[in-house]
């Protein structure tokens, strides 16, 4: 048994019946119910033990009867108990003397004595009243008692000062139906027509119930609390259910509220909607509408989802359809107003370590289709920037911060896309397939832009691969990539690559071309390439003469790469390594040369030769003509575009600005 506080008793009703031997078909008990409430006034929800008595006096000097109840559930304050179903209560109880009823809550008195009237007195009706002692002989022969007594039309209100005015309850066995009440209208004109109506009245501050409904099943049949069905075989509406609430009072107003509770595997559903039509009219299988009145917060739907470790939606659709479009969910809004329009606006909070996604879309296409995640579209009406998709992440932690984040999965031997973005070609604006800013406030590296490729195959890994598509349209430059890095430093910046780099294609530079080479000192120095106004190869290699002759072949492979012909020959330098030879000279082919000891001389000395060739393909290459915009005009190009970046720049900044005021607005 839970501890509990002070109770009160607020309210009763009791119905008894009583039997001798002779009539033991009625049952020696009271149907009693109650509503208990807290010190403070509110309804009980727990689980009590209760001791009912009922005394010959006002004071219950005397027990006539008791009974204890173990584990009374009380929900919203109300409970029922059925007296006489341990301890039953003995006929002479009530012989016409007036008898008082008082209840104990852990032995301590929680309610004044009170008075059992008429509806206790049932009892006396098995000898006095009933239509089973009138039949019997009490005065009348009645051989309808049922027709005269229960379906008897009758005053028009069944009225109690206390406790239940009307109980309807249906037992039985069979596959019939049992109906506890049964209620029919039937209107021929234009007036409603009602086939049951109950109100509360709106006096006292316990909670108002017009209809209490509990449907309760120990089958596999469905329990229904309430169950309501609309038929109309005209042009009217048909509605199975209409709920309504008074614009009056300030407390919270729900038309309709609906709890399920369940601890089995099974579905628990707090609305479960089905609509189905078999003609050409929609099928809305839950339609909701707020209102305009008002000033506070309107949502056509609000849904709150809570769970332990398994899944939590707040709303979860789902949508099938043979071959038109089927949308899981499809959320619009209209051009009215002036305050931000969002066709979704989607927040997640999380305080574990699970992920948290403002919004999560998975697509699944098992035919030729497309399957996209996630699809927005803007139109091209207004004056204001328009943005496809706009991601904006703020984070204090030292985790990853993401503005926009994509992954993607191929399994078969289609390209996979992390992300995509194109930038069309239509309008005179400047397209950007993809723009990036990073800026850092702390000694941390600012990357515009960051690239990771690996490969677990034999695959190539591109960190990052740029391509500008040769097509003859247009007369404009073409760079696979422009890099810049503005400093105030000895040079105008850096572009570093670590790592292996490949040109194809000519590489200009207008400052030096150099080595970076580290010294004993821990310090990188520079060694700058030799230059030259043509376009040569060389090779290095050392020989011997043997009796004042030598001849030197070429690598094979290095004469791939250059011409040696007579129009573009060879050039070679010799440097003996010893003192007695005599000096050299050089005998060139177009494969290789022969060294020839001057004065005839027939000396051993070994030697170091530099071979220059011009490279195959440029052999009438001389102080070429620089291609392209010239140093000066990119720098006057990179002066244009790094203006036209900070403006756009401060404009998406000034947009974001102006986008987050507004929305701090509108959220106040």
């Amino acid at each position: 048994m839970k501890c509990t506080n002070a109770y009160w008793i607020v309210m009763w009703a009791a119905v008894a019946l009583w039997s001798f031997p002779s009539l033991g078909a009625v049952p020696q008990s009271i149907n009693y119910q109650g509503q208990l409430s807290s010190a403070g006034g509110g309804p009980v929800n727990d689980t009590v033990d209760l001791v009912f008595s009922i005394c010959a006096d006002s004071l219950c000097l005397n027990s006539l009867w008791s009974e204890s109840h173990v584990g009374v559930i009380v929900k919203d304050g109300l409970f029922e108990v059925r007296l006489g179903s341990i301890n039953p209560v003995p006929g002479p109880v009530f012989d016409g003397s007036m008898r008082w009823l008082t209840i104990s809550l852990n032995r301590i008195p929680i309610n004044k004595p009170l008075p059992m009237i008429s509806v206790a007195y049932a009892y006396r009706s098995i000898t006095s009243d009933t239509a089973n002692f009138v039949k019997n002989g009490g005065g009348i022969d009645c051989s309808n008692c049922n027709a005269v007594f229960v379906n008897v039309a009758g005053p028009d209100s069944v009225y109690a000062t206390m406790g239940t005015a009307l109980l309807g309850k249906a037992e039985g066995s069979s596959s019939d139906d049992l109906t506890g009440i049964g209620g029919h209208a039937s209107n021929a004109g234009n007036g409603l027509a009602y086939g049951g109506f109950f109100a509360t009245s709106d006096s006292g501050t316990g909670a108002h119930y017009a209809v209490r409904a509990d449907g309760i099943s120990a089958s596999s049949s469905a329990a229904c609390g309430v169950w309501g069905q609309g038929v109309n075989t005209s042009t009217g509406m048909a509605l199975g259910g209409f709920f309504s609430t008074a614009p009056n009072g300030t407390g919270v107003h729900c038309a309709l509220r609906s709890d399920a509770f369940a601890s089995s595997s099974s579905a628990s559903y707090g609305i479960l909607s089905g609509a189905s039509n078999n003609s050409s009219g929609t099928a809305y299988g839950g339609s909701f509408t707020a209102g305009t009145g008002g000033t506070g917060d309107h949502y056509g739907v609000y849904a709150y989802s809570e769970a332990s470790a398994a899944k939590s939606y707040g709303v979860w659709g789902e949508a099938k359809n043979s071959n038109g479009n089927a949308y899981g969910g499809y959320f619009v809004t209209n051009s009215s107003g002036e305050g931000n329009h969002y066709g979704v606006k989607s927040e997640a909070h999380n305080d574990s370590y699970g992920y948290a996604y403002g919004v999560h879309a998975t697509a699944e296409n098992t035919a030729d289709g497309n399957a996209i995640g996630g699809h927005f579209e803007v139109s091209g009406h207004g004056s204001g920037d328009l943005t496809g998709v706009e991601g904006t992440c703020y984070a204090s932690s030292s985790t990853v911060t993401a503005g926009v984040r994509g992954d993607a999965q191929n399994s078969g031997s289609g390209l996979v896309c992390g992300g995509s973005f194109s930038a069309g070609y239509i309008g005179t604006g400047t397209p950007m397939g993809v723009s990036t800013q990073a800026a850092t406030m702390s000694a941390k590296p600012a990357y515009g832009l960051y690239g990771i490729a690996y490969t677990y195959s034999s695959g190539d890994a591109y960190a990052g691969y740029f391509r500008v598509i040769p097509t003859v349209v247009g007369t404009g430059q073409r760079y696979g990539v422009y890099a810049e890095a503005t400093t105030a430093g000895w040079f105008k910046g850096k572009v570093n690559c670590e790592g292996n780099l490949d040109v194809v294609g000519n590489l200009a530079v207008s400052g030096s071309k150099s080595a970076a080479v580290k010294t004993d000192n821990g310090e990188y120095r520079l060694v700058y390439s030799q230059e030259s106004p043509e376009n040569w190869f060389e090779d290095f290699g050392e020989g011997q003469l043997a009796n004042g002759r030598a001849h030197i072949d070429l690598d094979p492979l290095f004469l791939q790469t250059v011409t040696t012909d007579a129009q573009h020959p060879m050039k070679v330098f010799i440097q003996p390594n010893d003192e007695n030879c005599k000096g050299t000279a050089v005998k060139r082919g177009t494969s290789g040369f022969d060294v020839i000891e001057l004065e005839n001389g027939t000396g051993n000395a070994s030697f170091t030769y530099r071979v220059v060739a011009k490279r195959r393909g440029f052999e009438s290459v001389r102080l070429a003509k620089m291609g392209g915009p010239s140093p000066e005009e990119l720098s006057a190009k990179s002066a244009s575009m790094s203006a036209n970046m900070e403006t756009e720049r401060a404009k998406m900044e000034e947009e974001h600005q102006r986008r987050n005021t507004k929305k701090q607005a509108s959220e106040e």
